[in-house]
């Protein structure tokens, strides 16, 4: 390829990474996780329940933070028991079960 094209090429290529770095929102923040494909939840598994529970523990509010963290210790718990696994959290898994069970039933749950 030719010099002449080739500087500017780069050039142009350094001056966009360098606005975008400037001028990209400062209110976010990237996550990136590695997550398996493979059907098999000996394999996947792990990497899975890592981004979940570390989505929860992102989230920038503190009172949705803290529901979200102890839901997906809940939802993790579900299908431990599905799979045969203990339940890690017991109070937690209890709480959980008559929330939703307040809910159904019709109970205010903003004040559970």
């Amino acid at each position: 390829m030719n010099k002449k094209i080739v500087i500017p090429f780069i050039a142009v290529i350094a001056i966009l990474v360098f606005l975008y770095e400037k001028f990209k929102d400062k209110d976010t923040k990237r996550l990136c996780f590695n997550l398996s494909t493979n059907p098999d939840p000996s394999v996947f598994g792990k990497s899975y329940w890592e981004a979940f529970h570390t989505l929860a523990g992102d989230i920038p509010c503190s009172g949705c933070k803290t529901f979200a963290e102890k839901f997906m210790v809940f939802f993790h718990d579900l299908v431990n028991i599905k799979v045969g696994h203990p339940i890690y959290d017991q109070k937690n898994y209890d709480y959980f079960l008559q929330f939703f069970s307040d809910l159904k039933s019709g109970k205010n749950i903003s004040t559970v």
